[in-house]
């Protein structure tokens, strides 16, 4: 449960450059220090860096937090003219879409503009942000002038992620999140037993939907730990001490992490399998020069018989 980070919008819609442009994250952090001056125009921008500008992904939460603060802005500000550009609002559940149907009624606009023709931002007179759009229902241009201009940004894995994962064996999928061993039958489980995700780790999701997984997580531990003893699988890789040379393939093609180098051997070390973490995946025997790792109820020699049995015409 390592949880995201925010990515930041360098480079995009004058963020870095034009005063009085930030994320959402940096909003909140004002609204919640009391901060945030009195308004008389604020701008919202969804998918800043998401869906295809820096990420591909939908990042799921960020439409909602904007709808969030827009509303806490109005609410602080009631005189204000608060708008949200987007090219589409994602608000998954019901819970969510009835938020989006109250900001609507509370006097937050929604100005949709084309996916190809994103806002463009530049300083304003007075520190103010000068934002131009094509508005979708208007069919023209409109140039408007905002006191304020926040950045709806993606949820983003940490830098270190892939750190973490070598040092877990444990993959990260196509966003770089951490990818679980199946998305039906094991949503919350590693391919290696005993370790399990939850939260923003494992991809964007609201509190909600963190809080469950958690749940879930805690309870697959729990079968760990209360059955008392752990049944390890049959089918997995032994080493032959006496001819293995110690040369470390193994250790370095196990997805498990399952082969470490011990001292011992005729050449002062060896590689010994730790039969709870093998999944007998069969790897380790294709890389080992001297043969000396076989996979029980795979060795060499019950290979050629079924091979000769083959050869024989047997069934």
């Amino acid at each position: 449960a390592t949880g995201a980070d925010e990515r930041r919008p360098e480079g995009l819609y004058g963020f870095g450059q034009v005063e009085n442009v930030i994320t959402e994250l940096q909003l909140e952090a004002m609204l919640r220090d009391g901060e945030v001056p009195p308004l008389d125009r604020a701008l919202f921008i969804q998918c800043a860096g998401s869906r295809g500008q820096r990420v591909t992904y939908c990042s799921r939460v960020c439409c909602m937090t904007g709808i969030k603060n827009a509303m806490e802005l109005r609410e602080r500000n009631p005189g204000a003219r608060v708008s949200m550009l987007y090219r589409d609002v994602m608000a998954y559940g019901i819970s969510y879409e009835e938020l989006y149907q109250m900001a609507r009624g509370r006097g937050v606009h929604f100005i949709r503009h084309p996916r190809d023709e994103p806002p463009r931002v530049e300083q304003g007179e007075d520190g103010r942000v000068r934002v131009t759009y094509r508005d979708v229902i208007l069919g023209r241009e409109v140039t408007e002038e905002a006191d304020l201009l926040v950045l709806s940004t993606p949820l983003v894995q940490h830098e270190d992620a892939q750190d973490l994962a070598q040092m877990l064996r444990v993959p990260l999928g196509q966003d770089r999140f951490f990818f679980e061993a199946h998305v039906k039958l094991r949503p919350i489980d590693f391919a290696s037993d005993g370790i399990f995700l939850a939260g923003t780790a494992h991809g964007p999701k609201d509190i909600e939907e963190s809080i469950v997984q958690a749940f879930g997580a805690a309870a697959r531990s729990l079968t760990f730990l209360k059955a008392g003893q752990v049944l390890s699988e049959p089918i997995v890789t032994v080493v032959d001490e006496e001819t293995c040379i110690g040369c470390g393939n193994c250790v370095e093609v196990c997805p498990y992490g399952a082969i470490e180098l011990v001292e011992g051997g005729k050449r002062g070390r060896v590689a010994r399998v730790n039969p709870g973490l093998c999944k007998g995946c069969g790897t380790c025997p294709g890389a080992c020069p001297s043969g000396s790792i076989q996979q029980l109820g795979f060795t060499d020699g019950q290979i050629l018989a079924m091979i000769k049995a083959l050869a024989e015409g047997g069934d």
